[in-house]
């Protein structure tokens, strides 16, 4: 497929430089010790995550504790999401990238996989942010609508009756479809788009997803 053409606006050009500008004046003055926190951050949320994890296997005959426990998990999952991998995929946690690539790691841990979803969100969607076709973000599932040029067709037209329903199945979607689809599907845009995948990372992936299903 050939790249996507923008066409250039002066004015554009111009507000993009200011902002950048701005940007990196307000990174500059970011304390350097800030760091130390999401570092911190690094080491504290997975072992809450994994420490919920073992507690209520160890609480299993409290209905109320394991579930609870269960339920703590996911809001940490979250956290975890928003604090780490977003930032370790821009290489933003550490100054080494091997330091961030580990932190990284932890998202084939928790059920997702590293190498596709930072393909998704640098190489597909910062790259061509909001284009259809290149950009993994705004890709059809099929089952909802979720860009506003393309017709809804079949059930997608009643999409505002049940979407509630299907929302919660998000997560399972991407950690047993989604990611599954990415690998190996040529007709979705990251196979489209960036190109064939390692068959070590095929390897990992499968792997890594077959421990977290049947560790859970």
């Amino acid at each position: 497929m050939e790249k996507p053409i923008y066409l250039k606006d002066s004015e554009d050009v111009k507000l993009f430089n200011e902002l950048r500008k701005k940007v990196n004046q307000r990174v500059e003055a970011i304390p350097e010790n800030r760091d130390i926190y999401i570092q911190i951050k690094a080491i504290i949320l997975p072992l809450v995550y994994f420490g919920l994890y073992f507690f209520a296997v160890f609480n299993a005959e409290k209905p109320w504790v394991y579930i609870s426990s269960f339920i703590l998990m996911g809001i940490s999952l979250v956290l975890i999401y928003l604090n780490l991998i977003h930032e370790a995929a821009h290489n933003n946690i550490y100054k080494s990238k091997k330091l961030n690539g580990l932190v990284l790691q932890i998202f084939d841990f928790v059920g997702a996989n590293s190498y596709i979803w930072k393909k998704r969100h640098i190489a597909s969607h910062h790259a061509y942010p909001n284009v259809d076709g290149w950009d993994t973000d705004i890709e059809q599932s099929g089952l909802l609508l979720i860009v506003p040029w393309i017709k809804a067709k079949g059930v997608q037209k009643y999409q505002h009756f049940f979407f509630f329903l299907v929302y919660p199945l998000y997560l399972f979607n991407w950690m047993f479809i989604r990611d599954f689809r990415d690998f190996f599907d040529k007709e979705r845009v990251i196979l489209k788009t960036q190109g064939a995948i390692p068959m070590v990372e095929k390897v990992k992936m499968v792997s890594y997803k077959l421990f977290y299903f049947f560790i859970r």
